[in-house]
């Protein structure tokens, strides 16, 4: 193989000698060697030709290596074993696989002065055995007695990407079996309703069983589509498709859903009279998500017998357009102010994304605003704003 071929970054190496002379400026150089052990994450930094000058016990551990100098002057993809770094005499960054590496690129962006992020897909082989590695490379630069060295901290995202990888699988598996059994309750219902054999006689009739089991299903879809949009609006992830929205018609859809719900028995939902249809433009999905939360935490806030307020207007300066939902339950003071946290209940475990969940659609993807109002009088109301 030509040592001095490469498809990508330099070929070129320090000499040892001039490798040991850089480790030896670095370890002289404000006791970098403590403060670099004290930091549980992967850390090396490299010199101008991307070699190993100085690393800490982390990587040290990660690597299950026991002296310093057994990885000196060696790259990156070198002393973890990526198989591209051996395809080419020069190394770690020459092979044509590496001009999509993101270790490289992260590399060579730090040594030109930039700050850099980068993801590393790495196919590894080590003692015979293979494997993948998701990496997270974090390049920065340092300047030490006019040479140029890049700091390179590690994070392993191995597990964290197979997790989502399985919560993608997961949720595409199951939405397409509770879309399936929609489906066929619809179709069930449309069959019955053309030979007329639905009866509607008696406490439990074949219509109301149908019905519920026709709604049942489309609430399994919308809770599992709510849930996949969540995590994907946590992780920055989620994509928001505008349209031109009726203000009143998103209130009255989301009215509807619960109407027949368990959660709404024996309790009334009053749309307010005076509310307004207002057109505008934005992610009416997302509003229906932010609106159903709403009016299930004011639900479930309720006691039989009560009323549960809706509305939709304009505001005060008319620049937005304000949804509320009013429960008669005066909110105590110790939960207002555990509001709107990830993971915060009083309905207990496995529960606390109502509240977190609307502000996190509204003020990150909609550019509205979600807040409450307790008053003695009136109970409690969730007001959501988005911009007209």
């Amino acid at each position: 193989m030509n040592s001095d071929r490469t498809y990508f970054a330099s070929p070129e190496r320090s000499s040892h000698q001039n490798v040991l002379d850089q480790q030896q400026l670095l370890l002289d150089y404000h006791s970098t060697v403590q403060l670099l052990d004290s930091i549980a994450q992967p850390i090396m930094i490299l010199n101008g030709n991307r070699q190993i000058a100085l690393c800490n016990r982390a990587l040290m551990a990660m690597l299950l290596v026991k002296n310093r100098d057994d990885i000196l002057g060696k790259r990156p993809g070198e002393v973890v074993g990526c198989v591209n770094a051996f395809l080419e005499a020069g190394g770690c960054g020459t092979a044509e696989a590496c001009r999509n590496c993101g270790a490289v690129l992260a590399i060579l962006e730090s040594l030109q002065g930039e700050e850099s992020y980068r993801e590393c897909l790495l196919n590894v082989e080590s003692q015979g055995k293979s494997d993948s590695l998701e990496l997270g490379i974090n390049a920065t630069a340092l300047h030490v007695q006019n040479q140029v060295f890049s700091i390179l901290t590690i994070s392993n995202l191995s597990h964290e990407k197979r997790r989502q990888n399985l919560e993608r699988i997961f949720f595409h598996d199951i939405i397409n079996t509770a879309g399936s059994l929609q489906s066929y309750v619809e179709l069930l219902v449309d069959n019955l309703r053309e030979s007329n054999t639905i009866s509607s006689g008696g406490p439990f009739s074949t219509r109301q069983m149908l019905n519920s089991l026709q709604q049942a299903s489309r609430q399994l879809t919308e809770e599992i589509l709510e849930q996949r949009d969540l995590l994907m609006a946590e992780t920055d992830q989620l994509e928001v498709r505008r349209e031109y929205c009726a203000s009143l018609e998103l209130l009255s859809g989301v009215v509807g859903q619960y109407l027949g719900n368990r959660l709404a028995k024996d309790i009334a939902i009053n749309i307010d009279t005076s509310s307004e249809n207002i057109t505008f433009n934005s992610s009416g999905l997302l509003i229906r998500r932010v609106l159903g939360n709403m009016l299930k935490n004011a639900l479930e806030a309720s006691a039989p017998g009560q009323v549960v307020d809706v509305g939709c207007r304009r505001s005060s300066d008319g620049t937005q357009i304000d949804f509320w939902v009013r429960n008669q339950t005066v909110m105590p003071r110790d939960i207002q102010l555990k509001l709107f946290q990830r993971s915060f209940s009083t309905k207990g475990r496995d529960r606390g994304l109502g509240t977190y969940s609307m502000k996190l659609l509204t003020e990150r993807y909609l550019g509205g605003t979600v807040r409450f109002e307790v008053c003695q009088r009136e109970g409690t109301t969730f007001i959501a704003s988005y911009p007209l």
